[in-house]
C-alpha cells in the first residue's frame, strides 16, 4: 500500500493530495517511516520485535497462534492490560535476508569438498 501511494506518478497528483485529510497524510508519512529501507529496515524490524514482545506478554508465545483471547487474557485486559496486536511482516525483508544468507555463505563445508545438505 505504501509503495503504491508513494510512487512518483501518484505523488505528482497535487489536486488529489490537497483533498486528502491531513490525518490520513500523517498516517501515510508514519507508514513511510516505518517501511523505510534505512539501516536495513531497522524501523520495521524494531516494530516487529515490539509486537512479538506484546504477544508474549499476552500469552501468545512459543509460536502458538492465538485467534481469540483466552478467558485469562480477557480478564487481564479488563484490568487495563493490553491485547497483542496482529502483525503481518513485510515479505521483502525476509527475502532480502535469505538472499544475503545464501550469497554470504560458502557452498562447501570448510576444508572439504562436501556440500551441506
Amino acid at each position: 500500500m505504501v509503495s503504491g501511494l508513494t510512487v512518483t506518478s501518484v505523488r505528482r497528483l497535487k489536486k488529489l493530495w490537497s483533498g486528502v485529510d491531513k490525518q490520513l497524510q500523517a498516517a501515510l508519512a508514519d507508514m513511510e517511516a516505518l517501511m523505510s529501507r534505512e539501516n536495513n529496515f531497522a524501523a520495521i524490524r524494531n516494530a516487529l520485535r515490539s509486537v512479538r514482545a506484546a504477544r508474549v506478554r499476552c500469552g501468545a508465545e512459543e509460536g502458538r497462534l492465538v485467534t481469540t483471547p483466552s478467558a485469562d487474557t480477557r480478564a487481564r485486559n479488563r484490568g487495563g492490560g493490553q491485547i497483542a496486536p496482529p502483525a503481518l511482516p513485510y515479505p521483502g525483508l525476509f527475502l532480502t535476508d535469505l538472499a544475503f544468507i545464501d550469497s554470504g555463505n560458502s557452498d562447501l563445508l570448510p576444508g572439504t569438498e562436501v556440500r551441506p545438505a
